[in-house]
């Protein structure tokens, strides 16, 4: 099965398997992507797993009024796909 959100590809883990409880606590919080002044049409994810509590999604973004509810709508999408939920 092809990688949807095209991860896979760059670190070479198997995304398209849910992450277990285990994985979930253990980890802290991970980032990916870059950010900053000097950078354009950057993306930056923080993902931070806990046992309870939701999917919070803190979006900022200069298109937000255009396009923030496809971004969350995005977001939701590939997290149901790595079997993260709430």
């Amino acid at each position: 099965m092809s990688d949807p959100t095209g991860i896979a590809d760059r670190t070479g883990a198997d995304y398209n398997q849910p992450m277990s409880n285990a994985t979930q606590t253990a980890a802290k919080s991970a980032e990916s992507g870059r950010r900053g002044p000097d950078v354009r049409s950057d993306c930056w994810v923080r993902v931070t797993p806990a046992d309870s509590g939701g999917i919070a999604v803190d979006l900022k973004s200069k298109v937000e009024s255009m396009y923030g509810d496809s971004i969350r709508a995005q977001i939701t999408e590939v997290l149901g796909k790595l079997g993260v939920g709430h």
